[in-house]
């Protein structure tokens, strides 16, 4: 296991995670409305946007968005994102970032974590499976015809 650094996310973090969702998605999406919310999110505190950095160059990110669910009674988080750089792969860096994710909601009240990874993405299911997630929903979606 490489030795990280795992901070909350900075606004001169911007490019580095603007590129990571890029890459996530597998498209480019446009860098000032994602810059504007990006900054927006970083500073609400039902947000959490976490950076592992190796010899000061970050090679992980997760986010998680809280709010507070009537049909739970309580907060609920929901991790957004969670992306490793292809090169640091395979070094525990996904499980570091989700511990820390989980060490800074510890000190929240909450009633569960949840998290939504697309069907072709087995290996994340494994991975949030090892860590204690189990499946409970169906997700269905409907984009904007716009």
């Amino acid at each position: 296991m490489i030795p990280l650094n795992i901070r909350f996310a900075k606004d001169r973090d911007v490019g580095f995670i603007y590129n990571m969702i890029c890459i996530l998605e597998n498209q480019k999406f446009e860098l000032s409305k994602f810059t504007e919310n990006y900054l927006k999110n970083i500073i609400d505190k039902d947000k959490y946007y976490l950076v592992a950095e190796y010899q000061n160059k970050i090679v992980g990110y997760i986010s998680c968005h809280g709010q507070f669910l009537l049909h739970h009674n309580n907060h609920v988080f929901e991790i957004q994102e969670l992306f490793v750089d292809e090169e640091f792969r395979n070094q525990k860096i996904a499980s570091q970032l989700l511990e820390k994710l989980e060490d800074e909601l510890s000190l929240h009240e909450y009633d569960s974590i949840e998290v939504t990874a697309k069907n072709h993405r087995q290996a994340a299911h494994e991975f949030y499976t090892l860590k204690g997630f189990t499946k409970t929903h169906f997700k269905f979606t409907k984009r904007n015809k716009k």
